[in-house]
């Protein structure tokens, strides 16, 4: 288990850098700026889109 706090949008990048070669082992959960930091990381490979939604 890997806990981490961000302050900025590049820290979340670093995260979801530093996770990405371990993926299938991963599961992430976080706040909309975790999923939004994904979706970066994706748009770069081009491979699929993070959705953000709210549940209540």
């Amino acid at each position: 288990m890997l806990i981490v706090d961000a302050w900025e949008d590049s820290h979340l990048d670093q995260v979801i850098d530093a996770v990405a070669p371990h993926a299938r082992e991963t599961l992430l959960v976080g706040s909309a700026g975790l999923c939004e930091a994904l979706a970066r990381r994706l748009r770069r490979s081009e491979q699929a889109r993070c959705w953000r939604w709210s549940v209540r």
